[in-house]
């Protein structure tokens, strides 16, 4: 037993989830311990669950969504001439 780290975490992948995270290892220059903590402990947790935007976020597409919407009403009011 580890006396500064006496707690063990496992955990199951596929072949392929296997295969992504020992090429990440191997790039990361790290041991397999050193890169899983600095994953897992050196990011910043944002929870969305239950997040609500500010009507401010929405703003920039209204008037995209008002310019899309009035090219379709010129499309279908408009007639088609063949010459």
């Amino acid at each position: 037993m580890n006396k500064t780290r006496p707690k063990q975490l496992s955990f199951r992948v596929s072949e392929e989830e296997y295969r992504q995270l020992q090429e990440k290892i191997l790039e990361s220059g790290k041991n397999q311990q050193e890169y899983i903590l600095s994953c897992v402990l050196e990011k910043q947790i944002v929870n969305t669950d239950g997040m609500v935007l500010p009507p401010s976020h929405y703003e920039p597409f209204g008037s995209l969504k008002r310019g899309i919407e009035g090219g379709l009403a010129t499309l279908t009011s408009s007639k088609v001439v063949t010459l």
